[in-house]
């Protein structure tokens, strides 16, 4: 398993929060994020390497609230990750994990 770049048990203080992560290759070839909405109201994740997105989901119902996703990492630099609640509510529960991993077969 890789270096956890951030990982964090908090709730939404506004309608849209916003991380940011340094990403060097260097960190390993595959990236991966965790969403867990604990009020299970719906939440976003977005993951965007210079301005475009990378990753994103969405918790529901059927997917038990948590949102989980892994794959090639893209281009080096500052990850912009951006968490919101559907109906714009604050004061939701909430966890996320970024983390860089090699991959060996």
């Amino acid at each position: 398993m890789g270096d956890v770049f951030n990982s964090w048990d908090t709730y939404l203080l506004s309608s849209v929060e916003t991380y940011t992560f340094n990403y060097d290759k260097s960190d390993g070839s595959f990236l991966r994020f965790y969403l867990g909405d604990k009020n299970h109201k719906g939440m976003k994740i977005i993951y965007s390497p210079n301005g475009s997105v990378y990753f994103n989901g969405h918790t529901t119902a059927s997917n038990g609230y948590q949102v989980y996703k892994e794959g090639p990492a893209g281009p080096a630099g500052v990850y912009t990750i951006k968490v919101s609640s559907d109906n714009g509510a604050t004061r939701f529960d909430y966890q996320y994990g970024i983390a860089a991993r090699e991959i060996h077969r």
